[in-house]
């Protein structure tokens, strides 16, 4: 009769190739299932961080023009983070960045000497596209009672490579409130490009 250590001897613990090849295919499916939503996630935190540190822009904006009780600007920029940025870039493309400063000499041109920067907007951080309708192509321009200088509501459609079924649009009326709105599958943006 074999001993009980001597039975034992022989059995090695592990897998059998059919529990490998099922937990390799459970993998892979979660992998197919997880990386696409995972992706989409991103992409939509972007969109949002992005909207939102606008929103906070022009929130900041309005405040300290009410506080100062002066005009303060939110122009569009090539390049903010630049040691001296100035407000320019494309016609109605925002996509690169914004200042906000206090317009002390009176134009809507951020002058380093004369201004004082309030805030610096980076809209490159995500690769988000983010255009502007005519009323507020260079500028939007805050009045002491937090008013904007705008005849008609400003629009601000930001779109990632997904087209209008992901974006969000912040609308600024004359009160200056920006007010935000998404796109769903069901009723995305009318276009990434306002007129």
């Amino acid at each position: 009769m074999k001993s009980r250590s001597q039975s034992c001897r022989g059995f090695q613990p592990g897998f059998t190739l059919v529990e490998l090849l099922l937990a390799v295919a459970i993998v892979g499916l979660l992998t197919t299932v997880g990386i696409p939503s995972l992706s989409d996630f991103l992409k939509n935190s972007g969109l949002k961080s992005t909207a939102y540190e606008l929103m906070s822009a022009m929130t900041v904006a309005r405040s300290e023009a009410v506080k100062r009780g002066t005009t303060v600007i939110l122009c569009r920029s090539a390049d903010p983070h630049a040691s001296t940025p100035t407000c320019g870039g494309t016609a109605r493309d925002w996509s690169d960045g914004w200042l906000v400063f206090v317009s002390t000499d009176g134009d809507a041109d951020y002058d380093a000497g004369a201004d004082i920067l309030v805030a610096v907007g980076d809209g490159r951080r995500y690769g988000i596209a983010l255009r502007t309708n005519s009323t507020a192509d260079a500028t939007l321009v805050y009045r002491a009672d937090g008013s904007t200088a705008n005849t008609t509501t400003a629009q601000f459609v930001l779109c990632d490579m997904r087209g209008t079924a992901y974006g969000k649009q912040l609308n600024v009326t004359r009160v200056g409130r920006p007010d935000l709105t998404s796109a769903t599958h069901d009723a995305p943006l009318s276009t990434c490009s306002p007129s």
